[in-house]
């Protein structure tokens, strides 16, 4: 958790004028980007996506049919069963 804590904070106070205005300006963003390690990188790649050889849609051709399942289930309900949702998630890793 501390490893992201900087990131956090900005985050977290990106809309806040004050911050915007003195905290801000005296960070060297690209300064901090380039001090990153490959080890932070590898870090934060498995923390992002923790199995990336999975696609989670294989292909474009099939993005479209699995987000207009997904709008269409939100569309049609308030409070969405979770049998609805397994079987959508279901519905994309197959």
């Amino acid at each position: 958790m501390a490893m992201f804590g900087a990131l956090t904070a900005i985050l977290s106070n990106v809309e806040n004028k004050h911050y915007i205005d003195n905290a801000l300006p005296g960070i060297n963003f690209l300064n901090e980007f380039v001090s990153i390690s490959p080890e932070e990188m590898d870090s934060a790649r498995k923390l992002v996506r923790p199995n990336p050889c999975e696609p989670i849609i294989r292909n474009d051709r099939d993005r479209k049919p699995v987000l207009d399942a997904l709008v269409k289930m939100l569309e049609t309900h308030e409070d969405i069963p979770i049998k609805e949702v397994k079987a959508w998630v279901k519905s994309i890793k197959t």
